[in-house]
Formats: C-alpha cells, structure tokens, sequence
C-alpha cells in the first residue's frame, strides 16, 4: 500500500511540475501577445500622429486664403478645421483598430496649431 501511495505521490509531483511549467508557459504566451498587441496599438498610434501633423498643415493651408475673408465677416475657421483634422483621425483610428479618444487627439490638435502659430511669428 504504501509503495502506490509512494507512486501516486511521485505522479502528483510530477504532475504539479508539468502544471507550473505549463502555466508559466501560458503567462509568458499572454504577456507576449498582451506586448504585441500593445505595440501595435503604439505603432499605429505613432503613425496616425505622423498623418495627424501633415493632415493640420494641409487644412491650415486649404484654409489660409479663406481665413482673412471668414475673419472680416467675424467667422472663425479653428473649429471648422479641428473638425475636418477630428474626422480625418476618427477615420484612421478606426481603420488601424485603435479606440478613438476625441480628448487626447483635441489635445494633440491644439499643441500642433500653437507650435505652428509659433513658427509662423
């Protein structure tokens, strides 16, 4: 009795072995898909950045010749063309399959137009 008693314990030892061998083999599996996927999202994030700051050049330059005329008949274009540049990133993050964060992408907007206001003076 007690020789099976031994074997089922050397069985459940070994088994608890292949167990916590598997499992860490499942975390470091999903921690490296969790990774992957995080740096995805980055990477499509880093690249809808980049189409985000040429996407503001270009509405600022459709709008330059439009925007003294607008302004004499009080009309502003900063919302009309935050708007245009916000559907331009709505579209993309959706197309790359980021969650869209309209307040991060205002944000990223508006420090965009003030570095370029800068670098207009």
């Amino acid at each position: 009795m007690s020789e099976i008693i031994r074997q089922i314990m050397s069985i459940a030892a070994y088994a608890a072995a292949i167990l916590s061998a598997v499992a860490g083999f499942i975390v470091s599996l999903a921690k490296s898909i969790k990774n992957k996927k995080l740096a995805r999202i980055a990477e499509a994030v880093n690249e809808i950045s980049g189409l985000v700051a040429e996407k503001v050049a270009e509405t600022e330059e459709l709008f330059s010749s439009s925007a003294q005329t607008l302004k004499a008949e009080d009309k502003n274009t900063g919302e009309i063309k935050k708007e245009r540049v916000m559907s331009f990133i709505e579209s993309k993050c959706a197309e790359k399959g980021v969650k869209f964060d309209s307040e991060k992408w205002s944000n990223l907007i508006e420090n965009l137009v003030k570095v370029m206001n800068v670098n207009k003076k």
